[in-house]
């Protein structure tokens, strides 16, 4: 578990339904990788021990049944497991599958609140949330299929985009963008949690935008580096060769300022001439030159043998 998925589980720890049917939807959402079974059983595997203390309290209260759990460590992690004798609440959870009786909402909803406090629970038991420094992302894990494919359903109607994911006959909803992932968050009621993961956002593009502004203006002076390097060294062969003083008297302005300023891009060359003259006009003069530097070899004596 992420630091972020804790911080998260904490806060929906901290805000609780009142509402009965709330309270139903949450357990609900609790429950959902739990094993209904045919005789009324229910199997319940759950990891952390104040959603299972959550769990049970609302078992107990709802449904009359106080399950005493064996606590098992997995991988290092406290994982209770415990099985309880409710027929209605077997059917509870067997109706999260059930294409016969699921009803879109839920059945189980019974006011505006419930789809909140029963993705609560889908939270508290089964996502995983990745840290949105390095950019919001949730995975939604479930055990049965079909109940993967209903809570698709029931996501999409809500306005979120998951994809679904099926290996080795387990389900996981994934919520890629940082949209859904944001949205899921301030579906389930954590606020503080979906605020922070917008603010990283906005920190991530921020910083994104400072570093491709950076890289451009790299590639700009690398770019004018270049060209003032090849200009300079077209300048030292015209000096060399003795032809730096014949050129026009254009030209030679254009030349020694280059020279004086190699570290100058075009605009601001263009701006430093006794007459300014246009961007334009100054690559018009600086490719002369270089044509001009191009036409004699390196070496004096070799003038004119190009």
């Amino acid at each position: 578990m992420t630091g972020f998925t804790a911080k998260i589980r904490s806060e929906l720890l901290s805000r609780l339904p009142s509402a009965a049917c709330c309270r139903r939807s949450m357990l609900a959402g609790l429950l959902v990788n739990a094993e209904p079974g045919r005789d009324g059983s229910v199997y319940i595997r759950l990891q952390g021990e104040e959603i299972f203390a959550l769990a049970s309290s609302l078992i107990s209260e709802l449904y009359g049944r106080l399950p005493e759990a064996e606590k098992k460590n997995c991988y290092g992690r406290a994982v209770y497991e415990t099985v309880v004798m409710s027929g209605a609440l077997a059917s509870l959870i067997s109706s999260l599958s059930d294409p016969d009786r699921v009803s879109e909402p839920p059945s189980f909803f019974g006011c505006r609140s419930c789809s909140t406090f029963f993705t609560a629970g889908l939270v508290l038991s089964s996502v995983s949330f990745g840290d949105p420094v390095a950019g919001s992302r949730a995975e939604l894990r479930i055990n049965d299929p079909a109940v993967t494919s209903k809570l698709s359903e029931f996501f999409m109607s809500e306005g979120l985009g998951p994809s679904v994911s099926y290996r080795k006959g387990n389900g996981s909803l994934l919520f890629r963008r940082s949209e859904d992932a944001e949205s899921l968050l301030g579906l389930c009621g954590a606020k503080v949690s979906a605020m922070e993961a917008m603010q990283q956002k906005l920190l991530r593009e921020f910083k994104g935008d400072i570093n491709r502004r950076a890289n451009f203006e790299i590639a700009n002076i690398a770019k004018t580096a270049s060209s003032s390097g090849a200009q300079t060294a077209a300048i030292g062969r015209l000096k060399a060769a003795g032809r730096f003083y014949s050129l026009p008297e254009d030209l030679r302005e254009t030349a020694e300022l280059r020279l004086s300023h190699p570290e100058a891009s075009l605009s601001e060359l263009a701006a430093l001439h006794m007459t300014p003259i246009s961007k334009s006009g100054l690559t018009h003069r600086l490719k002369r030159i270089e044509e001009l530097a191009e036409s004699i070899r390196t070496l004096p004596g070799e003038e004119g043998k190009a």
